[in-house]
């Protein structure tokens, strides 16, 4: 197209958005508005074709054509176009179906747009029908302009037919509108309807996803399917819309509400997200001219909607009433953005416009779909009655990304039903009515059949003895059990039982190794109608017990080894080693005894919500259920040879342990590894000798790498945990195509396995393996929190029933009526509620989307931590992922923080405990050492001998430079120097926010006293303040090292020997004494006097502000240490508060400042104790005021006082402010963020891992931390053990350094220290003690700890040479044994 010279305007904001979404799909009809108007009578052509020309001529919007310019869209309105809606004939077309794809088809065809925007035919089916086609680009029309056009044509057409051509020439013009737009776009826009749908537009709701189907890319194809809702129905709503609490402004905005309420109802139910949004056309026509204007004035806005769980119909649409009474405020013409637009993916257009007759004849309008939705659009719902026949249709547009074709017809029921609901009762919950038809619609929800098994597994292992005795059985080692032998020897076990007084059903314990007398322990139980309860050898000694204990046994069959873990005397043990003889001994020959389905077969214990194990009872028709299933199911062209390698007490064991004895198949045994983790599973690897095993994924993750390409390993059973694609892929390379992948779901209340799938790499493409379909003889629903089945692809709790469930718990009845419930849809049936999510996807098959309890909830927003950990794992190098969410910590609110009785410390200290009678374990340890304490403390003629020593500069200017903040502590020092004859230098720092009163302090008392002062400064402070927030979360940490580092340079100058501080004592026991150094009898100062000092000289090169603004280079040369020594006043002095307060009043004149709060002195300090609560959740002055109290300086009422004095919090913020501090917005009480474990290869940056996530997940999805391990914890039974995970803190996590378990008895012990002294819960091999917020005097604790421990005395300054366990171990471990070749 030429468009020199012409008249071009710019696109408005509506247009270029089409235009956008149409340069995506070019060749797709996505913005073609098609209309049908089905005419019943005549219809004159030529008069039809002169009213189709005349409404051109008079309709600038028809006569608009677009085009590109220089990637610039333009729009121009021709001065006229040659156009003559054609009559096609199809009167000898007799099929409807055939009339109607003509037609449907035309308007699918791609509109030229730089010739003409329309498209206009008349079908002739017969003398007296008629349809007129007009299709007309969304760029030039919305529904209402399709209504004017209409209405224009039938009224020219009127006149001209009654002969009255004039007066059609004065219609509003689209392109004042155009222009309109354009001058608003160029004024400046309401910044607060700006900011409103930008904030809109940015609130946390992510798009959600329906079905569980992520939308594939570029998929533009949908179908169209109608609802109609009805006359009855229609006037229902109608009614509703009537009542009071329900009613809007006007009947449609009601009308609107009401269905956006059932809308938004639906969307939630078949996403599971609670937060979303969707978009709602405004219509723009802001004055009568503008409601006349064939044109695009639509634009679309952003409606949200929050879901609670006790939200009824009326609460929903309560909310929605305001949130549709915002949205008319701020939808201003001109407002939609790409990003406001892009934030929805869901449209609800409600449509107020009709059609009337045609010039008197009926007419019947259709709006034809052409097959096809923008992109970003997931769901279209349109509410229409385009003809007024009181009849509402809901129109839904359905894309294929999401919807398949059994879906698209489901949607309009499962609409309906949440439709009727609503109408039926307003107040109920929207999660009380089921979505499906109770007739016409079954969803695959209950996939299983009952089982025609009925033989136990001793029928199936004995038809296995009698037809192969003399094949093997079991191999243990280089030994070979047969059949035959097996089952002689479990019958003489058996025997033995009997004639020692076992009884059919009694419940009997076996507690051993994993060996061939577990096998035989558990036949000759099964035989005799007993119970096994298997007790594995590894576990503590108080689980054991409580065993034993809850489930009642009579007997445990053990060694004499493991009889030692046993201290129930009334129990009767049967030591299989100690009475092998006469167990042999007994007959040979048992007489079968008849079971029945229901007796029960084992008890099995799994971790319990309180603490407890629980202890489930699996009956003899449940285990044969799925034993007998598993025989066929599993079945191989080879006799299976499986590992029994995991242990005992995990339920996966019961398949290795019966499968191979029931189908004439070998066992081969690998016993625990004794000390240290259990390495079976690498030997069975190492000796490939079995072609089946069953195992975890964790399992799996650990022999990834191994050369596996010759195993014989044909059956792999994978259960106990999530199943990723990737590693069944990989696993399935490293093994070769001839192995058979299985991934086994099943809860132990469900009998190991009852849902099943067979891992097929073609068809299992997700991120997780599904777990299949339900064995014989079970059942699976998926069902919403009201019980009601959800359709195929939403996701639910899983329940299952059938026969392979189990009797419930043991000695719980109430949990076992909680999570065992009446099956709602079979009488007399029971469910177990398995606290799993899952859904059924497209091809039927279950997938499991983890548990309920790991559907965290962050920020407000529900998240499946599988599904990030699936994302993980699909990283190139990435090998395997666990992600955990790091809750709150719970901070003691203030009013249930209780003091200890003795000193005042309070309850929320860190690791404070208390005895019943209300004292802190501080408090109980210092009475054990307090003599040696006291022995450090000196007198004040000790002080005096010090600081006047003899062999000191007799000339020196000074004795000593005193440290004088001007509260109270350093004001009486100052007092006491002087009264003993001192010549003393007072050195303040200005910190900039010494209060003026203690300023006034200061001068009155150095001016009284005639003593030297001077004040130092540093233009540093600020910097250093924040650096100690961030650090200490206190600003004394930086004031003092300021304090240390300007006093040592003045008195190096001035040749001054001595330094003396006002620490308190219970100073000394925050920043110099450890309870550590006072554990021995022997306790000797100048062994402590040595180790401050060394404490000293590490302190002053730890990176920090001061170090890094501040001259510091003095502190590299030792001699400065020697040549000004620090002398703690109050060491040497025992005063007590009151006593204090009165020298000063009295004596000296010294006035509390009433201009700083808590503090004597200092303005700033409310500053450090308010972020320390904040940060911490405890007062910084907490520790060294109970030591006060303990060491007679203060009361504890004194101390209480001064903890809780009220902290200005608006004159805190001003300070923070001033000195440029921001507030972290987590805290270490507060800090709730995901953190990404991960094993590879090697490292990756986290941003890489970050930024990946980030393609494929919201944003409050992504982990804050990503942490390399090289293996990941896992519990006993070879699952990953999260708990572990959750135990690293902020510290640990921001380290490059992968977490590596210690290593080693020295690693273990040392880790152990650390943890206790730096108050973590889990300490790595390769942590940075430095890192982990190690200092000088955790340092000295480490230290000490040590020579108690080994009786050696490690350098102090050896932890920050060597500040990883293994390079600490290493060196004692090094020293250790040089010091015993020595001697």
């Amino acid at each position: 197209m030429n468009t020199k010279g012409i008249q071009k305007k710019g696109l408005t904001h509506s247009q270029i958005l089409l235009w956008a979404g149409q340069q995506l799909s070019p060749n797709a009809p996505l913005h073609n508005t098609a209309h049908t108007f089905d005419i019943s009578g005549s219809v004159d052509h030529k008069i039809f074709v002169k009213a189709f020309q005349e409404t051109i001529r008079t309709t600038d919007a028809l006569r608009t054509v677009f085009f590109n310019e220089g990637g610039v869209p333009q729009q121009h309105v021709l001065e006229s176009i040659e156009f003559e809606p054609e009559c096609i004939d199809l009167t000898g077309k007799k099929e409807e179906g055939e009339i109607q794809g003509i037609v449907h088809g035309r308007s699918r065809w791609k509109l030229d747009l730089e010739k003409r925007a329309f498209d206009c035919a008349l079908f002739k089916i017969n003398e007296t029908r008629y349809i007129w086609f007009l299709n007309m680009h969304h760029l030039v029309t919305d529904a209402i302009s399709a209504t004017i056009v209409y209405k224009r044509v039938v009224a020219i057409y009127s006149s001209l037919e009654q002969g009255e051509p004039e007066g059609y020439t004065n219609f509003p013009q689209y392109t004042t509108y155009v222009d309109f737009e354009q001058r608003q776009h160029l004024e400046e826009r309401s910044s607060e309807i700006q900011e409103y749908w930008e904030n809109k537009a940015s609130a946390g709701s992510e798009q959600p996803v329906f079905f569980g189907r992520k939308p594939g890319n570029s998929v533009t194809e949908a179908t169209r399917v109608s609802l109609k809702l009805g006359k009855e129905r229609t006037e229902k709503l109608k009614a509703l819309a009537k009542r009071p609490e329900i009613r809007s402004w006007t009947h449609n905005l009601t009308l609107f509400n009401l269905l956006a309420t059932v809308f938004f109802t639906y969307l939630h139910r078949i996403s599971g997200q609670n937060r979303m949004r969707i978009g709602a056309p405004a219509h723009n026509r802001l004055n009568k001219s503008l409601s006349e204007t064939v044109g695009l004035f639509i634009e679309i806005f952003p409606l949200e909607a929050e879901f609670c769980e006790d939200d009824t119909f009326n609460s929903l649409l309560q909310r929605l009433k305001i949130e549709a009474n915002q949205y008319l405020r701020y939808a201003q013409p001109g407002s939609v953005t790409p990003k406001i637009s892009g934030s929805f993916n869901v449209i609800l257009n409600f449509i107020n416009a009709s059609f009337s007759d045609f010039d008197g004849r009926p007419m019947k309008s259709e709006w034809l779909h052409t097959g096809h939705i923008d992109i970003t659009h997931q769901i279209r719902c349109h509410v229409v009655d385009f003809d007024n026949r009181g009849d509402i249709e809901l129109l839904f547009d359905l894309n294929h990304g999401t919807f398949s074709q059994d879906l698209i017809h489901k949607v309009p029921l499962h609409f309906l039903n949440l439709l009727d609901a609503f109408l039926e009762d307003p107040n109920q919950s929207v999660y009380a009515p089921s979505m499906l038809n109770t007739i016409g619609e079954e969803p695959a929800t209950t996939l299983g059949a009952d089982s025609d098994h009925r033989n136990t597994v001793i029928d199936e292992f004995k038809i296995q003895a009698v037809s192969n005795p003399v094949a093997p059985c079991l191999r243990f080692k280089s030994e070979t059990t047969s059949y035959g032998e097996l089952d002689g020897l479990s019958d003489r076990l058996a025997s033995f039982l009997l004639e020692n007084g076992t009884k059919q059903g009694d419940r009997i314990a076996i507690h051993l190794e994993r060996t061939p007398e577990y096998l035989i322990s558990i036949l000759a139980i099964l035989k005799i109608g007993g119970a096994f309860v298997p007790v594995p050898s590894n576990l503590p000694k108080q689980r054991i017990e409580y065993i034993l204990e809850d489930s009642n046994c009579r007997t445990v069959l053990t060694t004499s080894q493991l009889k030692r873990n046993i201290e129930d005397a009334s129990l009767k043990s049967v030591l299989l080693d100690i009475q092998k003889e006469k167990i042999y001994a007994a007959s040979p020959k048992l007489n079968p005894i008849h079971v029945d389905a229901q007796d029960l077969a084992y008890m099995i214990y799994t971790s319990g919500s309180t603490g407890k194990p629980k202890g489930v009872l699996i009956s003899q028709g449940a285990l044969s259920n799925y034993i007998n299933w598993a025989k066929d199911a599993y079945a191989n062209s080879e006799k299976y040879r499986f590992p029994l390698f995991t242990s005992i007490g995990f339920d996966l064991t019961i398949t290795s342990t019966f499968l191979p004895l029931v189908t004439g198949g070998e066992l081969v045994i690998y016993k625990e590894s004794g000390q240290g983790p259990d390495i079976a599973l690498v030997e069975v690897f190492e000796e490939n000798k079995v072609n089946a095993i069953k195992l975890t994924p964790s399992h799996l993750s650990l022999i990834e790498g191994r050369n596996v390409s010759n195993s014989k390993i044909k059956t792999m059973v994978v259960g106990g945990e999530d199943f990723k694609g990737q590693l069944a892929e990989s696993v399935q390379d490293n093994f070769g195509p001839e192995l058979k992948i299985y991934n086994e779901y099943g809860p132990t209340e469900a009998t190991v396995g009852c849902i099943v799938s067979c891992f097929n790499r073609t068809k299992h493409k997700k991120t997780s393996v599904p777990i299949g379909k339900p064995i014989l003889g079970m059942r699976a629903y998926i069902m919403d929190s009201h019980k009601n089945k959800v359709p195929q692809g939403v996701v639910g709790q899983l329940y299952l029933g059938g026969l392979g469930l189990a009797k419930g718990y043991a000695n719980l009845s109430e949990t076992t009526s909680e999570k065992f419930i009446e099956n709602p849809f079979i009488k007399g049936d029971r469910l177990y509620v398995t606290g799993d999510l899952a859904r059924i996807n497209q091809d039927g098959e279950y997938e499991y989307l983890g548990r309920i309890d790991e559907q965290v909830k962050l920020r407000g927003f529900r998240v499946e931590l599988t599904e990030i950990e699936a994302n993980l794992q699909n990283y190139p190098g990435v090998k395997n992922g666990a992600v955990v969410l790091i809750e709150k910590k719970k901070a003691i609110p203030e009013d249930e923080v209780f003091n200890c009785t003795e000193c005042g410390l309070p309850s929320n200290y860190p690791n404070a405990d208390f005895d019943e009678s209300g004292v802190c374990h501080i408090c109980n340890a210092f009475k054990n050492y307090e003599e040696r304490a006291l022995r450090y403390f000196k007198t004040e003629a000790d002080l005096k001998k010090i600081l006047l020593d003899p062999n000191l500069n007799a000339d020196r200017e000074y004795d000593c430079l005193s440290l004088l903040s001007g509260g109270k502590d350093s004001t009486y020092i100052l007092a006491q120097l002087k009264r003993m004859g001192l010549k003393v230098l007072a050195f303040t720092l200005d910190n900039g926010y010494i209060s003026e009163q203690a300023k006034d302090n200061i001068n009155n008392i150095v001016s009284k006293m005639g003593i030297d002062h001077i004040y130092g400064t540093t233009e540093h402070m600020n910097k250093i303040f924040v650096d100690s927030l961030h650090r200490h979360h206190n600003v004394c940490n930086g004031c003092f090292k300021t304090i240390y580092t300007l006093s040592t340079k003045i008195a190096l100058e001035k040749k001054i020997p001595f330094v003396v501080t006002g620490l308190s004592r219970g100073q000394f026991y925050e920043t110099r004494l450890t309870e550590e150094l006072f554990w021995h009898d022997e306790m000797d100062s100048a062994y402590i006097d040595e180790i401050i000092l060394e404490a000293r000289k590490l302190y002053h090169q730890e990176d920090d502000a001061v170090k890094d603004l501040m001259d510091t280079e003095m502190f590299q040369d030792d001699s400065t240490f020697q040549k000004v020594q620090f002398v703690d006043f109050y060491r040497y002095t025992d005063v007590s508060l009151e006593e204090m307060l009165e020298v000063l009043k009295n004596d000296i004149g010294w006035q509390r400042p009433t201009d700083t709060g808590r503090s004597t002195n200092c303005l700033i300090n409310q500053l450090g104790i308010y972020v320390h609560k904040k940060q911490r959740g405890y007062s910084n002055y907490s520790y060294p005021y109970s030591w006060d109290v303990r060491m007679g300086h203060k009361t504890r009422q004194e101390t209480l006082d001064e903890i809780n004095e009220y902290i200005h919090e608006e004159e805190v913020l001003r300070i923070m402010k001033e000195i440029g501090y921001e507030e972290s917005g987590e805290t270490e009480i507060n800090q709730e963020h995901l953190v990404a474990y991960y094993t590879g290869d090697s490292a990756i940056p986290s941003m890489e891992l970050s930024d990946y996530l980030k393609k494929y997940l919201p944003e409050y999805m992504v982990p804050r931390f990503f942490k390399y391990v090289e293996e990941l914890p896992l519990t006993q039974n070879g699952k990953v053990d999260k708990e572990a995970l959750k135990q690293l803190n902020l510290s640990q996590l921001d380290l490059d350094t992968p977490y590596i378990a210690p290593n080693g008895e020295m690693e273990e012990l040392l880790a152990s220290i650390w943890k206790e002294v730096l108050q973590l819960e889990r300490v790595g091999s390769e942590d940075n003690f430095i890192a982990l917020g190690g200092h000088s005097l955790a340092a000295i604790r480490v230290s000490a700890r040590v020579k108690e421990e080994f009786e050696l005395d490690v350098p102090l300054n050896k932890i920050f040479e060597l500040p990883t366990i293994a390079e600490y171990a290493a060196h004692v471990e090094k020293t250790i044994i040089a010091l015993l070749e020595e001697s």
